[in-house]
């Protein structure tokens, strides 16, 4: 068992720079906010540096969700990963 990593919720209290250190590490959530509250945004619309995320995910080979509120959104999240890094 490890440590769920929700990005969002880490990014409001600033404190996403220590969890993406942490060696529990096992899963993540993925979306977007501006830091003052949690709006489950499309990766892309908010103010998240997503690119050191991936590299740790991608190091550790760490699983992850992506969790917006609605398909639609989902979809503007894969497509924003697919320009971003190139996912297939």
């Amino acid at each position: 068992m490890g440590l769920v990593l929700d990005v969002g919720h880490a990014n409001t209290t600033g404190t996403l720079p220590e969890f993406l250190e942490c060696r529990e590490l096992a899963h993540v959530h993925l979306h977007d906010n501006f830091g003052e509250s949690d709006e489950h945004l499309p990766i892309g619309k908010g103010g998240i540096d997503f690119e050191p995320i991936f590299r740790m995910i991608e190091k550790r080979g760490i699983t992850a969700v992506l969790e917006q509120k609605s398909e639609q959104e989902v979809l503007e999240s894969l497509e924003m990963l697919t320009r971003m890094f190139a996912f297939s």
